[in-house]
């Protein structure tokens, strides 16, 4: 290859970029993004009606078992799926720009910034475009329209929407700059901390008392952490069951 060929693709490559530049500064699309506090507000509104249907899921079941099925066989899957689902637009999302533009969001702070400028706004608006036959596919691929079978038809809606809002909740996760925390999984079983966590499906309180500090319980849904240190303070505390 000539020097001359070779200057020339380097240019190129600068006029690339510095227009990958201007546009982000010009868009500000960032200010789009959720910021902490409506980030700490998502989180909240997307489960608030678990209670409700986390009872239409386990009605005229032995409550034990249906606990048991309900976080390991929903709430869990539900979870993996949406972090397999962000994750693999992701990717693909980031071989494009690397094919396309020749950048490196991994290595060159333009790239790391055009990134997150442009996919903040760009994956939760794909995600936001999803209609409830979307979201029935990916039951489907992944083994839980089953469930989605066996729930009533007036509550149908509430299933399918707890999974697209915790689709969304990944997608704000995995952009976020800095970088969102959901731990510890579904499923994971801790010793109950007042600080990190609160008590959720846990039955018998007037039988067995509140759950207390240091007592087993069972991660339901994960805490909300802006640092990747389950030591450090949750910005949403996760929600927990007794566990026997």
């Amino acid at each position: 290859m000539s020097e001359l060929l070779k200057l020339k693709i380097e240019k190129e490559k600068v006029k690339q970029i510095y227009h990958v530049r201007r546009d982000w500064q010009i868009l500000n699309k960032k200010s789009k993004f959720p910021e902490s506090e409506d980030l700490k507000l998502f989180f909240i509104n997307t489960f608030l009606n678990f209670d409700l249907l986390s009872n239409i899921i386990l009605d005229n079941k032995n409550q034990e078992e249906a606990e048991l099925f309900f976080v390991e066989k929903i709430i869990k899957k539900m979870f993996s799926i949406a972090d397999e689902y962000i994750l693999n637009i992701l990717d693909k999302k980031e071989k494009i720009i690397n094919n396309e533009f020749g950048i490196n969001i991994h290595l060159e702070e333009i790239g790391r910034k055009f990134w997150y400028a442009s996919m903040q706004t760009k994956i939760p608006t794909e995600i936001e475009k999803l209609n409830y036959n979307d979201i029935l596919v990916i039951f489907d691929n992944n083994n839980l329209i089953y469930v989605y079978e066996n729930i009533d038809k007036e509550y149908k809606n509430l299933f399918l929407d707890l999974m697209k809002n915790i689709l969304t909740l990944y997608s704000y996760i995995y952009l976020s700059d800095p970088r969102c925390y959901l731990i510890p999984n579904p499923e994971t079983e801790v010793l109950f901390d007042s600080h990190k966590h609160e008590e959720i499906l846990s039955p018998g309180i007037k039988r067995f008392g509140r759950i207390k500090d240091g007592q087993p319980v069972q991660i339901v849904i994960p805490g909300l952490y802006f640092e990747n240190d389950i030591n450090s303070n949750p910005v949403n505390k996760a929600l927990v069951r007794r566990y026997k």
